[in-house]
Order: C-alpha cells, then structure tokens, then sequence
C-alpha cells in the first residue's frame, strides 16, 4: 500500500516530459523554416569617403561629397547628421537611401544636397556628418556596420 502512493507524480512527471519534447519536436522545424538563416556580409573592401562638407546655418543647407574607394559599387547609403557631441545621429535621407545610378570606383564624386533643415541644425556651431554604405539583398536592405565614416563640419 505504501508505495501506490509515488506513482501519480511519476505519471505526472513523465507525461510533462514527453509532451516538452513533443512540443519542441514541433516548434524547431518551424523556426528553422522562418527565421532567415544568414544575414548577408558586407564587402571588406567596400569604403566611401566623404571628401568635403559644407554647412550653411542662416539657410539650414548642408552638403556632401562623397566618393568610392573601394572595389564595388555602392547603390545605398544612409545619411545621418546631428550635433557633434551627441552619440546618436538622425537619418536625414529617409526613404532616398537608393541612388539612381550606382557610385562605381571609378566614377567621380557624388554631391548630395539637402536643404531646410530646419529640424536638425538648431544653432551654429559643430556638427558630425555620417555615411553608412548599405548592399540590397533578397529585395531588403542591409546597412554595412563596419564600413561607416563620419566627418565634423561646422554650421554658420
């Protein structure tokens, strides 16, 4: 009689283990299927330089050279600009991070020009102006955390 009494939390214990297995035997295939299995890499070799900035305060303008130094070409970019002793720094080219023609290494600089910015360039004084290269893949874009370049300019 005594020992009738250690079976109902053994059945209890082992229909617990089983039914986590189950579950897991379950829910793996399906994580495997959805979930992306590798992040596409940046090129090591893929290097844009800003080569001159300009800031102008009184019209809230800012413009930027930039050119390709690497080995392939860059389609996207993502441009952020804040103050300079701020750490993060805001997107201003929101949805215009494709670029018409891609920056070959062998083509010339590229230009890009915002005005009214009215929102980022609150005083005169120093600013940062940051580039980040970005590759499209599998219809996403994918910025290249290693290949990002930043340049001080001064707004007046």
């Amino acid at each position: 009689m005594r020992f009738k009494k250690a079976v109902s939390p053994i059945v209890a214990y082992s229909l617990l283990i089983v039914i986590t297995i189950s579950l897991s035997a379950i829910v793996y295939p399906y994580l495997k299927l959805h979930l992306p299995t590798e992040r596409p890499e940046c090129p090591s070799n893929f290097i844009l330089v800003i080569e001159e900035t300009s800031c102008d305060f009184t019209n809230k303008n800012l413009s930027i050279t930039v050119s390709n130094r690497g080995l392939f070409n860059v389609s996207a970019v993502y441009i952020r600009f804040a103050e300079a002793d701020r750490k993060v720094r805001t997107q201003i080219n929101k949805g215009n991070e494709f670029f018409p023609e891609p920056i070959s290494p062998s083509s010339n600089s590229k230009t890009f020009y915002y005005s009214s910015l009215n929102e980022y360039i609150l005083s005169s004084g120093d600013y940062v102006v940051e580039i980040q290269p970005a590759i499209f893949e599998k219809q996403a874009l994918y910025p290249c955390p290693r290949a990002i370049v930043s340049q001080k300019v001064r707004c007046e």
